[in-house]
């Protein structure tokens, strides 16, 4: 009963927090709209490929966690477990949301192993995020000895794990060069290391703050013009908010189609 009371306070408190920042920086936010409506057909097919290629990845590293917990299901299935998740994430927030929209297909004999894969999964890509943070605060240094000593560090490192667990860091990497991908895209006349910084600082605090992707929307910009102020808060949130849009909005109705193709099966 409390642990049920406690994700209810924790949403509630995400979306009081989404309402503060659409009230205080309203007229940013319209802007921002507006320019997704403005979005040139290049960019629209850009993002909506990224988004594509991001829950691709996302898939095959669902679906290899699953494999190295020894639970053997087809690829089109781990897709669709994905895809369905991501609604409940848009709605209960990240941890809670994706877990329990992927967890809900599998039988109490594999469940565990499935916990067991989610957790790899959220523990890698946290991992990812503080290699791209550490990375960038030494390039910006200009620490490159440093920089390529941890990269050789790593490798050996590797070297030492097996082939599963290779995978998932290399997918965990690749998610979310892909994710900043997207912001400096968007943002490419200000692309810089101090950017990617800003980003790293950003989404490693975020991930430990159990907002939905909508509730994130404000503060995750707040936080990056805070990291880095050479960007207004304006560019942020129009790119945030872009992003939501292909990253999360359009996959979560995919989902929901899914969820209600699956029903009428």
């Amino acid at each position: 009963m409390y642990t049920r009371y406690s994700k209810v306070l924790i949403v509630g408190l995400g979306y009081f927090v989404a309402v503060f920042f659409l009230l205080k920086f309203q007229f940013e936010f319209k802007v921002a709209i507006k320019s997704i409506l403005d979005l040139s057909l290049f960019t629209f097919i850009t993002l909506t490929m990224l988004s594509v290629v991001n829950w691709f990845i996302e898939a095959v590293r669902w679906h290899w966690a699953l494999k190295y917990k020894s639970i053997e299901q087809s690829f089109s299935l781990s897709y669709t477990q994905v895809l369905y998740a991501v609604p409940y994430a848009l709605v209960f927030g990240k941890i809670a949301g994706s877990t329990t929209g992927r967890l809900i297909h599998f039988k109490s004999s594999s469940l565990k192993n499935a916990i067991k894969a989610q957790i790899l999964t959220s523990v890698y890509q946290s991992a990812a995020l503080l290699c791209f943070l550490v990375g960038s605060i030494i390039l910006i240094f200009h620490l490159y000895s440093l920089f390529f000593a941890i990269v050789l560090f790593a490798i050996l490192m590797l070297v030492y794990l097996n082939k599963e667990l290779i995978q998932l860091i290399f997918l965990s990497v690749m998610r979310t060069a892909l994710i900043f991908g997207s912001y400096l895209f968007v943002l490419h006349q200000f692309s810089s290391l101090d950017l990617i910084v800003a980003l790293s600082k950003t989404f490693s605090i975020m991930t430990f703050i159990p907002f939905t992707p909508i509730a994130n929307l404000g503060p995750k910009e707040w936080l990056m013009h805070y990291f880095y102020d050479d960007i207004g808060l304006e560019q942020y949130l129009k790119a945030g908010l872009i992003i939501f849009v292909f990253n999360n909005l359009l996959p979560a109705v995919f989902g929901v189609i899914i969820s209600l193709v699956n029903k009428w099966k």
